[in-house]
């Protein structure tokens, strides 16, 4: 949990959140002094650190019950505020996007933030992230006639516009009423033929990339349904548990949180994403290839 600023939507209708647990609360704050104060000397919790990270510094407050809270420094800066990719150590960018509708995102997030996200993408463009990818899962009836709003995207600006099939995260029932095949997607596209598919470099994972003539940014093409990549997958994912999963869609977990609290090295790290990667199959699992049960919830793994 991130404190103030963590904001959930669920769709209505849907169950409650199943918390199991608070581990950590973030919050930003203005006046470090102050706050050191208030929450050391008036609350009474134990400081424990205060780590540097260059343009911010984190100080961990000792919580009961083994939680923690940490105060996020800005150094009288807003933490909205864009710094240099170098400065930050970033150079790759993900940015989830489902809708260029106002008021459907709106009732997909449950916020009137829109206009606020596509500023924030020209300004990741301006800052020279590369690449620079936009992420859209089509679902059918909700956002499959933006399908070329979407590509268009790419036509002046050196993005990755990426079109992503549904996968069941969800009920079985809910995952086939909005499924929308990548063949159906390239239909909706056939303005834009021909598509001249390129190599695709590492950072590209699951997606085959094309470039349509006359566009500066290309179109990745994801199809986990209708298409398995699982042979040529080059990805892990972190839960937000500290667990490794060699495949969204497989059980198997592999604990990092452990280690890495009890002061594990890199070589130990590095044995476990070794183990991590040594278990991933290139058979899909039951999940993605049966019409029986049901999917796993995204937001009971995050990452």
């Amino acid at each position: 949990m991130t404190g103030a600023g963590c904001v959930c939507s669920l769709p209505p209708g849907s169950s409650p959140l199943n918390i199991k647990a608070i581990e950590h609360v973030s919050i930003n704050v203005k006046d470090i002094r102050k706050s050191l104060d208030f929450y050391g000397r008036i609350l009474g919790f134990q400081q424990q650190q205060t780590v540097d990270c260059g343009s911010f510094d984190i100080t961990y407050f000792a919580l009961p019950n083994g939680q923690r809270l940490e105060l996020f420094d800005y150094h009288g800066s807003s933490p909205s505020t864009p710094r240099p990719e170098s400065e930050a150590g970033l150079r790759h960018l993900n940015i989830s996007l489902d809708t260029l509708n106002r008021e459907r995102y709106q009732e997909i997030t449950g916020k009137d933030a829109l206009p606020r996200v596509l500023q924030g993408l020209g300004r990741a463009l301006e800052l020279g992230f590369k690449p620079l990818k936009v992420n859209c899962v089509v679902l059918k009836g909700i956002n499959d006639e933006e399908v070329l709003k979407f590509a268009e995207l790419a036509r002046a600006h050196p993005l990755e516009v990426r079109f992503i099939e549904f996968m069941p995260t969800v009920s079985r029932a809910r995952w086939a009423h909005r499924f929308f095949p990548m063949d159906e997607v390239r239909r909706r596209l056939a303005s834009l033929e021909p598509l001249a598919e390129l190599s695709s470099p590492a950072t590209a994972g699951p997606a085959r990339l094309f470039r349509p003539a006359g566009f500066v940014g290309t179109l990745g093409f994801i199809s986990a349904m209708s298409e398995h990549h699982c042979g040529t997958c080059n990805r892990l994912r972190l839960t937000a548990a500290g667990r490794l999963r060699p495949c969204l869609f497989a059980p198997r977990e592999i604990d990092l949180k452990t280690p890495l609290r009890a002061g594990a090295d890199d070589e130990t790290l590095g044995r476990l994403f070794l183990e991590a990667m040594e278990a991933k199959t290139c058979e899909p699992p039951s999940l993605l290839v049966s019409s029986a049960g049901s999917g796993n919830p995204m937001i009971s793994i995050g990452g």
